[in-house]
């Protein structure tokens, strides 16, 4: 397997040449705004790579409610809690962390029991059906809507 195969014309990673364009950039516009704006201290963590990898074709695809909860708990704890209850957050936001991770299993154990083990499933709509159209289903190293 050589660079050709995987970036070159008609490969499955071609794109991937132009996010070093757009990663260049894209940081360029939130560079000049803090700039312009230096009283805005948010400008400081907006991270673009963070944010275009994490919504990325790459990564395993979420459904859209996933992210506004991601900001919400993220901002809420490791901005407000940090800076105005910084001895509970330097106490507790390592053990919170575990504690959501492991609520989420448990969620998930518990719906699997509870619903899909005895035939009720969730609505179907395209948020819920995005995962076939990735890598994830088709075990391969080309989207599955590309294949024909």
């Amino acid at each position: 397997v050589g660079t050709k195969r995987l970036y070159g014309n008609g490969s499955p990673y071609q794109i991937t040449l132009w996010m070093f364009v757009v990663g260049i950039l894209l940081p360029i516009p939130f560079w000049g705004l803090k700039k312009i704006f230096p009283k805005w201290t948010w400008l400081k963590y907006i991270h673009v790579p963070l944010i275009l990898t994490a919504t990325s074709g790459i990564l395993p695809p979420d459904v859209a409610g996933n992210y506004p909860s991601w900001v919400l708990l993220g901002l809420f704890f490791n901005f407000i809690l940090k800076r105005y209850k910084k001895n509970w957050w330097d106490k507790f936001a390592y053990v919170f962390s575990a504690a959501m991770d492991t609520g989420v299993v448990i969620s998930a154990i518990l719906i699997y029991f509870a619903f899909q083990r005895r035939g009720a499933y969730a609505p179907e709509w395209w948020g819920t059906r995005i995962f076939e159209d990735s890598l994830d289903i088709c075990n391969s190293t080309t989207p599955t809507n590309k294949i024909n």
